[in-house]
């Protein structure tokens, strides 16, 4: 046995020579730089944590990236491998962006080898640190520029209806596509005719990081209750960002909307029902005498072979009420779980194991409550479908902006690590958020 312990170590020397210094001349080394340190507050910039290696390895080492406190994280991109002289050179990249203005610095990587032998333990090498000064934005920003930075960007406003009665419920989705920040876009300002009632709605987003810059779209979406009828216009909706190639601002400008809202009480012709099927003057039905009616008829099993026929339906009646209620109680018992399930299922989030999966958590947890609550497969319900059910069940328009806030600052959270203390802010909010919708669901 003690000849096996010294077997292993002598094996593990090489290694361990490896892992004793990270430079240049090692066979194994890593490095960390960004490629642009001087970047404006909100443009992007890459973190490449670059593993340098020459030799053959038994193991895979496991990456460790820093916490990248200041910086809101994209995600990292797909690693990429070149040659340098005799180094194999893989680069982790992670999209970032600088949060606020100044010098902020970033904490060494870490590349992590684990070790099955008990007489070794386990050997890390670390990168160097890497500072990111950030510059303030120029003065001379447009009225209504909301922190947007990128280049280029587009944008385009449309209502999914042309045309509506008064009360019928339409969509208003403005998209903002481009490259930069497109996560941390907020919802432009739109400036709605007096009296209708809106329901912002969470964002759709799609992102792209291919070729190394993040890019993707952004759709924006009220729910819309127009309360009058009337021609209707919403005026253009403009945004405003700042393009850092040009050192300058830039501004967009949609066409207006229009919306024509018929009256309520608005109604096609209708056709008369069964005109052709009403009896005319010949072919009223003449009256025959009873006898007439019931000539020819016997009964040769008896008369109680009638009652057959009524039994039958009353069975099948019973039989089909039984299992209805069967069915209403089980839905009601899964409405009455819902909430229960909803508070177990927010409160495993602080235990996921980073941002991404506690997002997926968070979601799962809100969006599965009302699939429990309302009987429905989970698929099938998106966001708009939630608000618009809580709108036709008249939930208070506050309370479902509530929720939906919670929502929005989840995804926020989703890209700001190093902030679990307002993730639980978050965490408290939907929890009442949901307790004060049961209880209007319960009474509606």
């Amino acid at each position: 046995m003690q000849k096996l312990a010294w077997l292993l170590l002598i094996f593990m020397l090489p290694v361990q020579a490896i892992l004793s210094q990270n430079t240049a001349e090692s066979d194994l080394y890593v490095t960390a730089y960004v490629d642009n340190p001087t970047p404006y507050v909100g443009e992007q910039v890459v973190y490449s944590f670059n593993i340098f290696n020459s030799i053959s390895l038994t193991t895979n080492p496991d990456y460790g990236r820093p916490d990248f406190e200041g910086f809101w994280r994209v995600e990292e991109l797909p690693p990429s491998d070149a040659q340098s002289g005799r180094y194999s050179v893989t680069s982790v990249r992670t999209v970032l962006f600088a949060r606020t203005v100044g010098e902020q610095v970033i904490q060494p990587g870490r590349l992590t080898f684990s070790n099955n032998s008990v007489v070794e333990p386990e050997q890390t090498l670390l990168s160097n640190t890497v500072t990111v000064n950030a510059r303030p934005l120029p003065d001379g920003a447009p009225a209504g520029f909301d922190g947007a930075v990128g280049s280029p960007f587009f944008i385009e406003a449309w209502f999914t209806r042309s045309a509506v009665m008064v009360g019928d419920p339409l969509t208003l989705n403005v998209a903002v596509e481009g490259a930069g920040n497109i996560e941390l876009l907020n919802p432009p300002f739109i400036e709605f005719p007096v009296g209708w009632r809106l329901y912002p709605q969470p964002a759709a987003i799609r992102i792209s990081t291919e070729g190394g810059l993040v890019s993707g779209r952004k759709v924006f979406s009220w729910l819309i209750l127009p309360s009058e009828a009337g021609e209707y216009q919403v005026s253009a909706v403009q945004f405003h960002y700042f393009d850092p190639r040009l050192g300058a601002y830039q501004s967009l400008v949609t066409e207006p909307l229009r919306l024509e809202v018929l009256p309520s009480n608005v109604q096609g012709v209708v056709e008369p029902l069964l005109t052709t099927n009403l009896p005319t003057d010949d072919m009223r039905l003449q009256p025959k005498p009873l006898t007439a009616i019931t000539r020819g008829v016997n009964f040769p099993l008896g008369w109680w072979l009638w009652l057959i026929p009524p039994l039958v339906t009353i069975v099948a009646t019973g039989w089909q009420w039984s299992r209805v209620e069967r069915a209403r109680l089980g839905r009601q018992q899964a409405s009455q779980q819902a909430l229960r399930h909803a508070r177990a299922s927010l409160a495993a989030v602080t235990r996921a194991r980073d941002e991404e999966a506690a997002y997926r958590q968070f979601v799962q947890a809100v969006w599965g409550y009302f699939a429990e609550k309302w009987g429905k497969p989970l698929a099938t319900l998106t966001p708009s479908d939630i608000q618009l059910e809580l709108v036709q069940r008249k939930v208070d328009a506050e309370l479902v902006t509530r929720l939906f806030r919670c929502v929005q600052a989840a995804e926020e959270r989703r890209y700001a690590p190093g902030e679990a203390g307002s993730m639980r802010g978050v965490l408290k909010q939907t929890l009442a958020a949901l307790v004060a919708l049961d209880q209007a669901l319960e009474q509606a």
